[in-house]
C-alpha cells in the first residue's frame, strides 16, 4: 500500500465530529475567499471610484485581474497541490490571502495618486488571483482523503455552499462596515 493510501485510510479513521470539523473549516476558507472575490466590486463602487478617483474602466481591469490570473494559475495549483499536498497549499492559500487582503485596505489607505493606486491594486489582485488557485481542487482532495465514496458528495457540498455565504453575506456585512468604519 503506498502511503498516500495508507494515510487515506488513517484519515478515514478519525472520529466523525473530527472530519465534519474539518470540512466547516474548509467550508470557512471558500466563505472567505469569495467574500474577498465580491468585495472589491463592493468597496470599488463606494470607496475606489468615486473618493479615490480610479475610473470604472480601470477598476474593471481590478476586478478582471484577479480573475485572469486565477484561471491562469489552476493548473500550477493542481500542480502544486500534487507536490506540497492539500494541507500546506491551502495554508499557503490562507497565508496570502490575509496578507493581499491587507495590502488593498493598506494601498487604499496610503495612496494619493489613482494611477499608482490603479497599478498596484492590479498587481495585487492579480496575487490573490494566483493565491486563490488552490481552494476548491485543494478542499475537494482533502474531502476524498477523509471520506468514503459516499460521504464525499455532501462534504463537498457543503464546503461549496461556503461559497455561496460568502458572496451572500459580503454585500450587506461591507455596506455596514463602509456605514460605520472609516471609510
Amino acid at each position: 500500500m503506498s502511503s498516500d493510501s495508507q494515510q487515506r485510510v488513517a484519515n478515514r479513521e478519525l472520529r466523525p465530529i473530527v472530519r465534519w470539523q474539518i470540512v466547516l473549516m474548509l467550508m470557512g476558507f471558500a466563505a472567505l475567499g469569495h467574500f474577498n472575490r465580491v468585495g472589491i466590486s463592493v468597496v470599488g463602487s463606494e470607496v475606489f471610484i468615486p473618493k479615490l478617483g480610479i475610473s470604472e474602466t480601470r477598476m474593471g481591469w481590478v476586478y478582471s485581474a484577479f480573475l485572469i490570473a486565477y484561471s491562469i494559475a489552476m493548473l500550477p495549483g493542481g500542480w502544486l497541490i500534487d507536490r506540497i499536498g492539500s494541507v500546506r497549499a491551502l495554508t499557503l492559500y490562507v497565508l496570502a490571502m490575509g496578507a493581499f487582503v491587507s495590502m488593498t485596505g493598506l494601498v487604499g489607505w496610503i495612496m494619493t495618486s489613482p494611477e499608482i493606486l490603479f497599478l498596484c491594486l492590479l498587481v495585487i489582485r492579480g496575487l490573490a488571483g494566483i493565491s486563490s488557485a488552490p481552494l476548491h481542487p485543494g478542499a475537494a482532495h482533502v474531502v476524498a482523503g477523509l471520506f468514503p465514496d459516499r460521504g464525499r458528495t455532501t462534504a463537498n457540498g457543503i464546503v461549496t455552499a461556503g461559497a455561496l455565504i460568502g458572496i451572500a453575506v459580503c454585500y450587506p456585512l461591507l455596506g455596514w462596515l463602509m456605514d460605520h468604519g472609516s471609510f
